[in-house]
């Protein structure tokens, strides 16, 4: 799919399932990529569990990647972060 000057949106969410050191968590999401003639709307399944340790601070790092076609590129232009408990 070309997407020159198309737009594309990236939803991702992390969950806590427990609490503790370790306690657990997953993650999951959906992207979307938009064109001038459709829309195309997947979703990213967790895979597994993971630890999560909730008992101290933890650093969290979002960055963007892909493996893209040589000469292309894209931009994250925003950024949103939502906590909710």
């Amino acid at each position: 799919m070309n997407q020159t000057n198309d737009g594309w949106n990236l939803l991702g969410r992390i969950i806590c399932i427990s609490t503790g050191a370790p306690g657990t968590g997953e993650g999951d999401g959906e992207y979307a990529v938009f064109s001038t003639s459709a829309g195309n709307l997947r979703n990213m399944t967790n895979a597994a569990t993971f630890n999560l340790t909730t008992s101290t601070s933890q650093t969290l790092a979002i960055n963007e990647a892909a493996t893209l076609v040589a000469g292309q590129s894209f931009t994250m232009r925003q950024l949103i972060v939502r906590i909710t408990k």
